[in-house]
């Protein structure tokens, strides 16, 4: 979604399909990389074990990185609202 949604830039509404790939790679890529790469390489290593502690640390980091998501998506309403304001 991300890498799709258009963006501000000096007061205008930048919608370039590769303008608005280069923002993203530059803002959230790394982000959402690590994010998503770390809770696949936790699920795999956690299932591998059957270790039912592994398993449950591993699904609280999970939530960890979706509430950094959240705080994202908050953070961008609040630039929303004030480019409203």
């Amino acid at each position: 979604i991300n890498l799709r949604t258009a963006y501000y830039h000096n007061g205008y509404l930048t919608s370039s399909t590769e303008e608005m790939a280069l923002h993203y790679l530059k803002t959230w890529f790394f982000i959402d990389l690590v994010a998503v790469t770390s809770e696949w390489w936790h699920v795999a290593l956690s299932t591998a074990s059957d270790d039912f502690v592994s398993f449950v640390k591993t699904l609280r980091f999970a939530r960890y990185m979706r509430s950094l998501r959240l705080l994202r998506v908050s953070r961008l309403q609040r630039a929303i609202h004030a480019l409203k304001d």
